[in-house]
C-alpha cells in the first residue's frame, strides 16, 4: 500500500486509494478509471478534488487523460518513493511528502528565441517564447531555483496563472496539455550571486542543477528548464534494473 501522511489532503488520500486499487487488480490496465462524478459519490468529496487526484495520476505517468473521456489507467503506480515523474511538478512531490508547496516569482517576460531555443524546443526562427524564474519552497523554506522557457503557445496560458499558487503542470492539463515526459541532466554547480540572494546562501555553495527537456506524450517539446535546489535540502538516488533506470527524489529531513 501507498503510504500518506496523516494530514495529507483529500485529494492526495483519494490518489492513494486509487493506486492502492490499481495494485490490487481492480483497475487492470487499459481499464477506466472512476469518473470525477462517481469519486464524488465514492468518497463525498467536491468535483474539484476529483480531479485534483485523477491529476496526481496523470502526472506520475499511471495514468491518461483525454478530453470528455475517463481517465485510463497506463501504467502500474510508481513506488512510494519520489520517482522521476515527479520532477515534472515540484508540487506533486510537495504533496506527496506532506508538505505545503509555494513559489515566489522573479521574473516573468516574453522575447525572442534564441538559437538554442529553436532548436531545443523545435520552433521556426525569431518565433516568441516565455521565461519563468520561481523559487519554489517547502512548508515557506525558499528550495529551489525553477527557471524554465516555454514556447509562446504554452507561455500565454502560464503568465495568466496565479503562479505563486497554482501548479503549472495540473493547469495545463485542463487545456488538454499533458507535460508526459522529460530528459532530465543532473549535475553540482556552484551557487552564482543571483541564486546565493535568492536562496539565502553563500556565493559558491554546492546546488543540485537539474536540466531537463519536457514534452507531450507525442515527442512535442513543451518546455526547456534548469532547476537548481539546495544540496541538503534534496537528494537523488538511482536505481538500475536491466534495461532501465528509474530516478528518485527524496527530501533530506535532518
Amino acid at each position: 500500500m501507498h503510504s500518506r501522511p496523516p494530514s495529507a489532503p483529500r485529494y492526495v488520500v483519494v490518489a492513494g486509494l486509487l493506486r492502492d486499487a490499481i495494485i490490487a487488480g481492480r483497475h487492470p490496465l487499459g481499464s477506466s478509471l472512476p469518473s470525477e462524478r462517481q469519486l464524488m459519490e465514492a468518497h463525498g468529496i467536491a468535483r474539484g478534488t476529483a480531479r485534483h487526484a485523477i491529476s496526481l495520476l496523470v502526472e506520475e505517468g499511471t495514468a491518461a487523460v483525454r478530453r470528455g473521456a475517463q481517465a485510463v489507467v497506463i501504467a502500474a503506480p510508481p513506488p512510494p518513493e519520489q520517482t522521476l515523474s515527479e520532477l515534472l511538478s515540484f508540487s506533486a512531490w510537495a504533496r506527496s511528502l506532506g508538505c505545503e508547496p509555494s513559489g515566489r516569482v522573479i521574473a516573468l517576460s516574453r522575447r525572442t528565441a534564441t538559437p538554442d531555443d529553436t532548436a531545443a524546443l523545435a520552433l521556426g526562427a525569431d518565433e516568441p517564447v516565455w521565461d519563468l524564474t520561481r523559487v519554489r519552497m517547502l512548508d515557506g523554506r525558499a528550495v529551489m531555483i525553477e527557471r524554465s522557457t516555454y514556447p509562446h503557445r504554452i507561455g500565454q496560458i502560464v503568465a495568466a496563472l496565479d503562479l505563486e499558487r497554482v501548479s503549472i503542470t495540473s493547469a495545463l492539463l485542463d487545456h488538454d496539455i499533458h507535460l508526459a515526459r522529460a530528459r532530465h541532466t543532473i549535475d553540482a554547480r556552484p551557487a552564482s550571486a543571483d541564486d546565493a540572494s535568492l536562496l539565502g546562501v553563500e556565493e559558491g555553495a554546492p546546488l543540485l542543477r537539474v536540466r531537463r527537456l519536457a514534452t507531450s506524450p507525442l515527442g512535442e517539446p513543451l518546455e526547456r528548464g534548469e532547476d537548481r535546489y539546495l544540496g541538503d535540502a534534496v537528494a537523488f538516488s538511482v536505481d538500475n534494473v536491466a534495461r532501465q533506470a528509474s530516478t528518485r527524489r527524496t527530501a533530506d529531513r535532518s
